[in-house]
């Protein structure tokens, strides 16, 4: 009996070793046109309209407060709002960025996973087969 027990186990443990391969090979790859998500993704199109509006704002500034000022002066006051802008890119990139960056491989790994897809590219780098995601993802976005 102990032989039986023996022969069996190695039995299954061979169907698992032949099998695991078709398991893996039946997981899928896809790829997601990232570009179309950021577009469709509406914290990217209000991030970049904060900064259009402060780099104006700052830029309107510059015209108001630089009239008679003298090169030096004028270079001193482009350099104190070029660091404002740049504090104002580096909010709009940690409070608006960052976190839709987030939400979207949230959205790409949920899309995979429903689909038992493994491996997911970006679209430019994809050359042949898999599954488009990108609509799923865009979906999830919204």
């Amino acid at each position: 009996m102990n032989g039986l027990k023996k022969l069996l186990v190695s039995g299954v443990f061979a169907a698992g070793i032949f099998m695991a391969p078709g398991i893996a090979m039946a997981a899928g790859n896809g790829y997601v046109d990232y570009n179309a998500v950021i577009a469709a993704t509406p914290a990217f199109s209000q991030a970049q309209k904060e900064l259009v509006t402060t780099q104006q704002t700052l830029q309107q500034q510059f015209n108001n407060q630089s009239k008679g000022m003298n090169d030096k002066q004028k270079q001193e006051l482009a350099l104190k709002l070029d660091k404002q802008l740049q504090a104002k890119q580096q909010e709009i990139q940690k409070n608006e960025i960052v976190p839709a960056v987030n939400k979207i491989r949230a959205a790409i790994e949920a899309a995979a996973r429903k689909n038992g897809i493994d491996f997911v590219v970006q679209e430019s780098a994809w050359l042949y087969g898999g599954k488009d995601l990108t609509q799923e993802v865009i979906n999830q976005m919204k």
